[in-house]
């Protein structure tokens, strides 16, 4: 092992990502409710560390992410209000998971997936990347690469309509 990986911090385990999102998706619940409404998707980075970072996002009805990977980083996704619909992308068809308030979907660092809120009402959503999410590419619907974005380090950089939050 060479000095440099022994200093890499570890990645959080699955069940760390869990906790984490689970803890921090309740601590949320209160603060979500007085988020003014927003016509798109926005998010904001809200804990980072070498080891993992954590995203609220806040997704109206009708809208949702292109299929995208996470950058090798994997995800524990908490709601905090509504509901959530993961499709996932996989070899000779896709699945579905609907995520609610109360539990915790893992999403693995090599899945390729989309987020959709298809429902009637808001979700707000807690993020938990481990490591901490640094790219993602995104997928056309024959299942190519398009595009690949790197997340921006400053929140406020890569966010839109960023209210404080109280």
């Amino acid at each position: 092992m060479s000095a440099t990986s022994a200093l890499a911090p570890a990645a959080l385990s699955p069940e760390e990502r869990d906790a984490m999102a689970l803890a921090l998706a309740a601590g949320f619940t209160s603060t979500v409710a007085s988020l003014p409404p927003a016509d798109g998707r926005r998010w904001w980075k809200v804990l980072a560390t070498d080891a993992f970072d954590a995203w609220l996002i806040d997704w109206p009805t009708e809208t949702s992410v292109d299929p995208h990977d996470h950058g090798g980083s994997a995800a524990s996704i908490s709601v905090v209000r509504g509901a959530l619909r993961e499709v996932l992308l996989e070899p000779g068809g896709t699945s579905t998971s609907v995520i609610v308030p109360g539990g915790v979907h893992r999403v693995t660092a090599d899945a390729v997936h989309d987020i959709v809120n298809d429902g009637p009402a808001r979700a707000t959503s807690v993020h938990v990347y481990s490591p901490p999410l640094s790219t993602m590419v995104f997928y056309g619907d024959d299942g190519a690469p398009v595009r690949r974005d790197d997340v921006d380090p400053e929140p406020t950089l890569w966010s839109t309509s960023l209210p404080e939050l109280p």
